[in-house]
Order: C-alpha cells, then sequence, then structure tokens
C-alpha cells in the first residue's frame, strides 16, 4: 500500500518510540509491530515519532550526542534473540516509566553484548551486510569513534581531549582508531542492529500504508561528533568552547525564554562548504522516514543567539538565518523534499514567506487558538488545506490537562463539557473535523489522558520524556472508537 502524500487527507498518531509497552526500562522496536497492528486497526495513516537519536543524560532527544545515528538502547531484545545473538531467555523487568539511568546500565550493555557476538561471528547470516554497513555508512564510523574516545577519556567532554584529538587532527584520530578498534567495532556493530530493526519496522508499517514521519532538531548537542569532527561549521572560540548558545525569547512556555545550551552555527561557514554537512544529514533523515517534521523551522530565517555566559535566553538578539539558499541547495541535491515546517513561537514574515515560497505545510495547536478570536491562525476555522494540525504536541499539555488547568470561569467559557475527557474529544474531534490535510493526534488525547501523561515540558532540564503507555492500553474497542472518528472526518 502506498503511504499517504502530504496533501492527503489523513489522520495520525504521535508516540515516542520510547513511550511503546513492553519488558525493560525503555520502549523498544520489539513493540513496533504491535502498535503498527493497533494504528492500522484504528484506521491511522501514520506514525510520527520524535528523534530516534541517542537521548542527553536527561533523556531529550533534542540534545544528543550523535545526531546521524539511531539509537541503540531502542533495539529490542527479543529481536537480538531471534537473530542468534544473545541468549534464549534474556529479559529485563518491565518499568511503568521510562529510567534512562536503568537502560544505560542494564539495556545498552546486553545490546553492546549482541553487537560483539555478531562482530565475532564471521558466519552469522549479517556478516556480509555489517562489512558493507562498515564500508558505506561513514557517519557510523565517525560516532563509533567518538563513543570509543569518550570511553577511553573517562568521558570527558571532547574540548579536554589532547589538543591533537580536539583539534580533530588526521593524524590522532586516524591513531585512535587502530588503538580503539575493538570498542569502534561493537558501537558500529549497535548501530546497525538498530539500522536492521528499524528498516523492519519501516517495511511493516509500509505493508499496511502507514507513513513514518520523523523528527530532525535545528541544533545538534555541543558535546557531540557533529561538532567535534565540524567545529569550522559552528561558533566556537579556539579552545572549543561556543561563543553563543541557542535559543528562544520568552513565549507561552517561559518567561524567561528557552536556553537550549546547544552551539549555533556558524552560517557563512556553512555555506561556504555548499550547505554540504545539511545535505547529508537531511539526506540520512529521510533515510529513516517518510516524511520529516523540521523543528524550529523559525531558526532557518532568523535565530535567537544568547551570549555563552547568559543566565537567561532573554538576554539574546535575533540574527539572520541562511533562508532559502540552504533550501536551494537541499533542492538542487536531493530533489523536492516531504518536510513539515514546525513554525510555532516567534513567527515572522520572514519566516512565513519561506515555508510558503517552499509550499510546505505548518503547524497549527488547537490550544493556542481556543479561548481566542475565531480569526486566529490556530483556532481550528482558520486551518488552511496545507498544514498539519494537532490537539497538543510532545511540548505541551496533554488535551485534557490544558482543559483541567483552567479557570472554571475559563471552562465554562469555551463550552467544552463539564469534565476534562469530554473537552479533550471536542477538541480533538475539532482538529479531525478541519481542513487540515494531516491531522497528528497524540495517543495520549486519543485515551483523553491528563497531564501526568505529558512528555516534555520546555524550559524544565529533568523529569521529562518519561511517560510509558502501559501494558494493556492498546485495546480494540480504543481502536474501534478512533477509527469511527477518523471516518467520520472523512480521514
Amino acid at each position: 500500500m502506498n503511504v499517504p502524500r502530504l496533501n492527503e487527507r489523513c489522520g495520525g498518531v504521535l508516540l515516542p518510540v520510547t513511550a511503546l509497552p513492553g519488558s525493560g526500562p525503555i520502549g523498544d522496536l520489539d513493540a513496533a509491530g504491535v502498535f503498527i497492528d493497533w494504528l492500522n486497526d484504528a484506521g491511522v495513516r501514520l506514525w510520527q515519532i520524535l528523534p530516534l537519536v541517542s537521548t542527553d543524560l536527561d533523556g531529550s532527544p533534542y540534545s544528543s550526542w550523535s545526531t546521524l545515528s539511531g539509537n541503540p538502547e531502542l533495539v529490542g531484545l527479543g529481536y537480538c534473540i531471534r537473530h542468534g545473538l544473545l541468549p534464549e531467555g534474556t529479559s529485563l523487568r518491565p518499568s511503568g516509566r521510562v529510567d534512562y539511568a536503568a537502560s544505560a546500565q542494564t539495556k545498552l550493555p546486553l545490546v553492546l553484548q549482541a553487537a560483539r557476538c555478531l562482530v565475532e561471528d564471521p558466519n552469522h547470516h549479517w556478516a556480509p551486510d555489517l562489512a558493507r554497513f562498515t564500508a558505506e555508512a561513514s557517519w557510523a564510523t565517525d560516532a563509533a569513534v567518538f563513543y570509543a574516545l569518550r570511553r577511553a577519556h573517562d568521558d570527558a567532554s571532547w574540548w579536554d581531549w589532547p589538543e591533537p584529538l580536539r583539534r580533530y587532527e588526521s593524524a590522532a584520530v586516524s591513531a585512535a582508531v587502530q588503538a580503539l578498534s575493538d570498542d569502534i567495532a561493537v558501537w558500529r556493530a549497535a548501530l546497525f542492529l538498530f539500522e536492521q530493526q528499524w528498516a523492519e519496522v519501516r517495511q511493516m508499517a509500509s505493508r499496511k500504508g502507514i507513513g513514518l514521519v520523523g523528527d530532525m532538531p535545528i541544533y545538534v548537542g555541543l558535546d557531540s561528533v557533529d561538532v567535534w569532527a565540524n567545529q569550522a561549521l559552528f561558533s566556537l572560540d579556539d579552545s572549543g568552547h561556543p561563543t553563543a548558545l541557542s535559543g528562544v525569547p520568552p513565549d507561552a512556555y517561559s518567561e524567561t525564554g528557552q536556553l537550549w545550551n546547544t552551539p549555533l552555527f556558524d552560517w557563512g561557514a556553512v555555506a561556504a562548504q555548499g550547505y554540504q554537512w545539511w545535505i547529508d544529514r537531511v539526506s540520512r533523515a529521510l533515510s529513516q522516514c517518510d516524511a520529516l517534521r523540521l523543528d524550529h523551522f523559525i531558526g532557518f530565517t532568523r535565530f535567537w543567539s544568547v551570549p555563552a555566559d547568559a543566565e537567561f535566553a532573554l538576554e539574546g538578539a535575533w540574527m539572520p538565518g541562511p533562508g532559502r539558499a540552504l533550501f536551494d541547495a537541499l533542492l538542487a541535491a536531493l530533489g523536492r523534499l516531504p518536510l513539515i515546517a514546525e513554525d510555532l513561537g516567534s513567527v515572522d514574515p520572514g519566516t512565513e514567506a519561506l515555508r510558503d515560497g517552499l509550499e510546505l505545510p505548518g503547524m497549527r495547536v488547537i490550544q493556542f487558538g481556543l479561548g481566542t478570536d475565531a480569526s486566529e491562525l490556530h483556532h481550528p476555522s482558520q486551518y488552511p488545506e496545507r498544514c498539519v494540525a494537532y490537539a497538543s504536541t510532545h511540548d505541551s499539555p496533554t488535551t485534557r490537562g490544558y482543559w483541567e488547568a483552567l479557570t472554571p470561569a475559563q471552562q465554562v467559557e469555551l463550552a467544552l463539557g463539564d469534565d476534562g475527557e469530554t473537552a479533550c474529544r471536542q477538541m480533538v474531534d475539532a482538529v479531525l473535523a478541519s481542513k487540515a490535510s494531516w491531522a497528528m493526534i497524540s495517543w495520549q488525547d486519543i485515551a483523553a489522558l491528563d497531564d501526568t501523561a505529558r512528555i516534555n515540558r520546555p524550559g524544565v532540564v529533568q523529569g521529562n520524556w518519561r511517560w510509558r503507555l502501559a501494558a494493556d492500553a492498546l485495546s480494540s474497542p480504543l481502536a474501534a472508537d478512533f477509527r469511527e472518528r477518523l471516518n467520520r472526518t472523512c480521514r
């Protein structure tokens, strides 16, 4: 079956892979098939995920140490067992919430054990595929070298490594590759396992006509292979520290703005390189999905630059981004691309002009449009066909949580019902009934869960990204109910 096109009216579900149910401390790809079957039963045509990368220590996938890599912790132990890479019966206790520390301590070592088994078995049925991956996936070798060097230097950040390595001098890196070949080979094999299982997930989804929608942050983590291996493309001083940091000014999520603490691009240097780093990055991201959400699209027209020593993001200032030149380079290299512009926040006319000139769908979120004039762009009556509409996102309260946080007077004014579950249902149905081509509903809103099921609170570092589906959450009655709602709204 064909997966949906950007201009095709259909419904989707937003759910991170880490939130899938199952054994162990983190959701993984072993449960993806069950979830895809549930989506199919519910008549859903799209599954939107969050970035598939290794997260930072707090679980955020928007500040990874390797933006091109999949996360080995998402590889299923059952998958490894089926392919003879782990002993039968290998398992971990299930966890009701994602536990990133436990995953690093218990899950990752088992995946690395499976990877080592693959590396050391020249007769394994995947041996030729691994050899091809090793030869062709240069990004995986770069990530594995960075991983091995971090281990060799007691997890010190790259700017604290010996000077030749810190500067990414070719002789020093080549010597490290020779000295650390074992760690490099095992981590690269772990990345291979992720690629193999994710490819199977994509095939399962495609067979049922379900498109996978990826998510690409605009920025990358400072202590990352991406910055270490490409220092000239970022705004850094001679010691490797950022001269300015990314973020956004005060907005609906934070009165002091959001300080993301990721380095800014030196867009002049990126342009002088012909935008090749970005071409490679987008090409790689689209190899994993059928459409791609560009997070913080505003940053391509103007970006918020915060002094590196600032305490709050509100101390920053707007600076010009690359604009159309970047996308012209992407178009010339890769052709017309299935991209979604995350255009929330301080949208300026330049951002709107870039989005519309590229004919990209933007985003609309009903929580931003209720209680306002019906002509407001986030009011569902104003959604154009060329947009992706949401009841909630991974950064917002759940829809029920949004309603329950209102004052009684505000609840009465919105006239969405007398309780959070009813209000949630009405808001979701309004999104589904809108003109938007794609309506993307967070799984929590399908089940009308309260704000304890929220994924992330922007501006708050700890305690996010931990919500996970209950083992019995993917019920047939819930699928049948959502299918009826999709049918009723011609999705």
